[in-house]
């Protein structure tokens, strides 16, 4: 009975420490899955948080988003009604841009004619002063062709000028020569 008893507690011992040994690990597995809800649900939380924030931008970013709608559609409306008198203003200017072709035209024609008579005045006058041109070029030539033969008789005479000198300057040379020859005789003597 003592062996029984023994056995029994034994037993009884093995059973508690396997138990105690589930409930552990059941404890741990329930930690483990708590701390695995927690996480998730910090997870959730911050996912909430940005979702939140997100949102709080998003409805900020479309207020910002009016208020630019706001203003282009403002910008819309001044922009359609200076390009109606911008229009307008097109129109007008091309009117008058028109009147004014027409006149050019009419000018252009007046002038035109204007410059033909002047032309045809001032062909005249250049057939003048070409024949006068040619008279002055033909009296030019005559007056060079005096000056040049003026120039060959100066350059004879001019010549015969040095000719005439340096036989001068020989004798006066030569009589010189001569005289100090002289002067010298007659200075010994």
């Amino acid at each position: 009975m003592i062996d029984q008893w023994r056995n029994f507690k034994e037993e009884a011992n093995q059973k508690y420490e396997q138990y105690s040994k589930q409930i552990n690990q059941g404890e741990m597995k329930n930690e483990e899955h708590n701390r695995a809800l927690i996480n998730e649900c910090e997870k959730q939380r911050e996912e909430v948080e940005s979702m939140r924030t997100e949102r709080q931008n998003s409805k900020i970013e479309m207020h910002e988003l009016q208020v630019k709608l706001d203003g282009y559609m403002k910008d819309y409306d001044r922009y359609f009604v200076e390009n109606k008198r911008l229009r307008e203003l097109v129109n007008t200017i091309r009117d008058e841009k028109d009147t004014a072709i027409s006149e050019l035209n009419r000018l252009k024609v007046i002038y035109h004619d204007r410059i033909n008579e002047l032309n045809d005045d001032c062909n005249i006058k250049i057939a003048q002063l070409e024949n006068l041109l040619l008279e002055t070029k033909e009296k030019h030539r005559h007056t060079e062709e005096g000056a040049y033969g003026v120039m060959v008789k100066q350059e004879k005479i001019v010549e015969k000028w040095k000719t005439e000198h340096k036989s001068t300057v020989e004798y006066f040379e030569k009589l010189n020569k001569h005289l100090e020859v002289e002067n010298r005789t007659l200075k010994d003597k």
